[in-house]
Order: structure tokens, then C-alpha cells, then sequence
């Protein structure tokens, strides 16, 4: 194990010597970058149980997975200093199955997944001299909306028939605000394209409305809409590459 730590150390040593030195030319005012990005990343897969005086009363399966796409471009307002905006784009999937705690057949499942948008404009600001990582930091602000939002809970019976669906409305969009401080780095494998890493902090407010449609023995109803105001904040990051544009040729040196 040891041996193979300090063989992975000295391949990153070895790849980071080889890195081309970077001149300040590539963080000129009237240069721009393009960056892709990859961030949020999260899988899971649980299984879950309660007992009581031995006998198994509660038992579940669930599975979730979410990403973010997040391409963003940035012009050189000031040497070192950008602005820009971010397009993101929120991939979010959970599923739940309950079961039977003696049989383990299914009880019943819950599904939900969406699809949110974020436009985020930023500022950037590099920091440290030529060499061939540079350090930022970044802040910025927006709005998210989703383009599209599911959520549905089925019961079965003995049979494995469904007895009893429930299914979410959404009449109108969801709408949330959001701030971010990110600091990264961009890392040169060549002379304009770099990669990137940033670690940040996320805060979010938003409002939704939604209401359920159930049916239950061939009988179906709609509960009047309910209102959500939601606050809170989220660790975020993301990793892709960054291409830097000479857009200023005075700018080159």
C-alpha cells in the first residue's frame, strides 16, 4: 500500500513538473476564457432497518444520484479580473422502495426527479504571478428555475396490484435566488488551456407551490395547493477545464 502511495505521489510530482510555465498574457484585460465544468456529483445506495425485541418492523431501499453541468464563460474586464456568467444545469433522481419486513415483497415505491436551471454571473479574480497554476477567487449570484419536476408515491397490496397512487402537482415553476463564493484553481497543460478545481460555499431561497392527486379504490382527489419557502446553503464544487482566448493581442507578451 505504502509503496503504491509513493508511486501516485511521485506520478502527480512528475505530471505538475511537466506543466508549462504560464505567462500573464493568458489573464490580460481584453482576453476571455471558456470553461466545462462537472460539480455536485453525488450516488447513493442505502438499505434501511428498524427492530424491535428482534422482529424487523421497518425495511427500505433507496437509491439517488445527482449532477451538475456547468459550462461558463468569462471576459477580462482589468488584468486578472473577470466577469461572466454560468448556465448550470441540475440533474437530480431518487427512488425509494419499501418492503414487507417479514417477506421483503414491495410495499410500496417513490420516485422523484428534476431538472433546474441556474444562470449565474460572476466576477473572478487570479491571484499570484506566472507559474503554472494560478489561484482565483470567484463570486457571484442568480436565479434557478426548473425545467422539469416528478414525484409520484404507489401502494401495492398482497397481490402486487396498485391500490393507492399519489402523484405531485407542480402549477408553477420553482423559483429560487442564489449566492456563491468559490475559491480554485486552474492548473496548466498547456499554454491556454488549463485544469480547473473550485470549492465554494452555496446559498439558496427559494419558493415552490405544489399539491398531490391521489387515487385510492377508483376514487380520485386533489388537495388544495400548498406554499414552500425554503433557506439554506450547501457546499459545492466542481472540476472540468478551463481554455483561455487571446482576444488582445497587445496583451500577449
Amino acid at each position: 500500500m505504502k509503496t503504491k502511495l509513493i508511486l501516485l505521489f511521485t506520478a502527480a510530482a512528475f505530471l505538475l513538473s511537466l506543466a508549462p510555465a504560464v505567462t500573464n498574457a493568458q489573464f490580460s484585460k481584453g482576453n476571455m476564457f471558456v470553461e466545462g465544468a462537472l460539480g455536485n456529483l453525488s450516488v447513493s445506495n442505502n438499505k434501511a432497518e428498524t427492530e424491535r425485541n428482534g422482529i424487523r418492523r421497518d425495511y427500505t431501499k433507496s437509491n439517488g444520484f445527482s449532477i451538475g453541468i456547468m459550462p461558463r464563460v468569462g471576459f477580462f474586464v482589468a488584468d486578472n479580473l473577470a466577469v461572466g456568467t454560468t448556465l448550470g444545469i441540475n440533474f437530480y433522481s431518487n427512488k425509494y422502495k419499501y418492503l414487507d419486513p417479514l417477506t421483503s415483497f414491495k410495499d410500496a415505491e417513490s420516485k422523484s426527479s428534476s431538472v433546474i436551471l441556474d444562470f449565474m454571473p460572476f466576477a473572478r479574480y487570479y491571484f499570484g504571478k506566472s507559474n503554472s497554476t494560478r489561484f482565483y477567487g470567484q463570486i457571484g449570484g442568480g436565479i434557478s428555475t426548473d425545467l422539469s419536476r416528478k414525484s409520484e408515491y404507489k401502494e401495492f397490496n398482497s397481490s402486487g396490484v396498485v391500490d393507492y397512487t399519489s402523484k405531485t402537482n407542480y402549477p408553477k415553476k420553482y423559483f429560487a435566488f442564489s449566492g456563491e463564493a468559490l475559491v480554485g484553481l486552474n492548473h496548466f497543460v498547456s499554454q491556454n488551456v488549463a485544469i480547473n478545481a473550485a470549492l465554494g460555499y452555496r446559498y439558496n431561497s427559494s419558493k415552490e407551490t405544489n399539491s398531490n392527486t391521489t387515487t385510492y379504490l377508483g376514487i380520485t382527489t386533489t388537495s388544495p395547493e400548498d406554499k414552500y419557502t425554503n433557506k439554506g446553503g450547501v457546499i459545492s464544487w466542481n472540476v472540468g477545464f478551463t481554455m483561455f482566448i487571446p482576444c488582445n493581442k497587445k496583451g500577449k507578451k
